[in-house]
C-alpha cells in the first residue's frame, strides 16, 4: 500500500535540486521488521502498551532529504501510516503546522471535506523549495496559503479559532515531541476534538505508567516506581491533588491513566 499511495505515484522527490537540500538513499530489506504507526495504546489499558511491526515482501530503496547537515524526512512507510488517518479527519478550514514534504497538504488536498488549508512553516528554504518542486507535482486544487513564521507564535486561541481542524508535526520523534507538546499545551490547551497532534500516543506514552505511580505511591509513600520524568511527576501530583475524588473501581483508575484529556490538561500545567 505504501509504494503505491497517491503521493509516491505523482510526486518524484529526486526532481529537487537544492544546494540547501541533498538526498541519499537507504535500503529497507525485505522480510525485516520496523516499526510502522504511532505507538498502540493497551485496548485493556493495562499498561502492555504496543509496537505496530510490519515487514516489506520486497526490498525498498527509501530517500533520506536532509537540510545542510540535519536528517530533515525520510520517505518511510511510517510517514504515511501516521498521517493518513490525520488527513483524512479534517474537514472545513484547516491549519497545520510544519510542512515537510508536504504529504499532510498532498492526502488533505483529496479529502472533498477540506475547503482551505493553511500552513506554519518557520523555514523559508523549506518553503522556497516546496513551492518550486514539490508543489507543481499535486494536483489538488484547494486553496492553500503558506505563512512563514513560528508555531510557537500561531498557536493561541485567537489565531486558531477561525479554523475547524489542526494538525501540528513539528518534531522529528517522539525524542522530542512530548517537549514540544508540553510547550505548546502550557500556551493554550485547545479543544481536544479541533487539534491532533502527529504521533501523540508516541509522544505521550509515558503519561499512564506516570499516572499509575502517582496513585501506587499514595498508597505506598515509602516507594517511588520511576525515578525519571521527575518534572512530570510533579504536575501529575499538582492535578490530582486538586481533587478529592473517590476511587473504587479499577476501571476508574485505567480511564485517568489513558485519558488524552486528562494527559493534555496535565501536560497544559505552567511550569516551575
Amino acid at each position: 500500500m505504501f509504494l503505491k499511495s497517491p503521493y509516491h505515484q505523482q510526486v518524484d522527490l529526486q526532481l529537487i535540486k537544492d544546494p540547501q537540500f541533498r538526498y541519499t538513499r537507504e535500503t529497507i530489506r525485505a522480510h525485516e521488521l520496523f516499526n510502522i504507526d504511532a505507538i498502540q495504546p493497551d485496548y485493556h489499558r493495562e499498561l502492555n502498551d504496543w509496537m505496530k511491526l510490519r515487514a516489506l515482501d520486497q526490498s525498498y530503496e527509501t530517500i533520506v532529504l536532509w537540510q545542510k547537515h540535519k536528517v530533515w524526512m525520510i520517505d518511510a512507510p511510517s510517514e504515511a501510516k501516521t498521517i493518513d488517518p490525520y488527513a483524512a479527519k479534517a474537514a472545513g478550514d484547516v491549519l497545520t503546522f510544519g510542512l515537510g514534504i508536504g504529504y499532510f497538504i498532498f492526502m488533505a488536498m483529496r479529502n472533498p471535506q477540506v475547503k482551505s488549508l493553511t500552513v506554519i512553516e518557520n523555514s523559508s528554504e523549506v518553503i522556497a523549495l516546496f513551492q518550486k518542486y514539490l508543489l507543481p507535482q499535486f494536483a489538488g486544487n484547494t486553496p492553500l496559503k503558506i505563512v512563514c513564521g513560528d508555531a510557537y507564535d500561531y498557536f493561541n486561541s485567537e489565531y486558531m479559532k477561525r479554523f475547524d481542524y489542526v494538525f501540528v508535526d513539528i518534531w522529528q520523534s517522539n525524542q522530542d515531541g512530548l517537549t514540544c507538546i508540553e510547550r505548546m499545551l502550557e500556551s493554550y490547551n485547545p479543544p481536544i476534538e479541533q487539534v491532533d497532534f502527529w504521533i501523540e500516543d508516541s509522544c505521550l506514552e509515558i503519561m499512564p505508567a506516570l499516572i499509575f505511580g502517582y496513585f501506587y505511591q499514595l498508597i505506598h509513600p515509602s516507594k517511588r516506581l520511576f525515578k525519571f520524568h521527575r518534572r512530570i511527576q510533579k504536575m501529575i501530583k499538582e492535578y490530582f491533588d486538586q481533587d478529592n475524588m473517590l476511587i473504587s473501581q479499577v476501571g476508574q483508575l485505567k480511564e485517568l491513566m489513558y485519558s488524552r484529556t486528562i494527559q493534555r490538561r496535565i501536560l497544559a500545567l505552567p511550569h516551575k
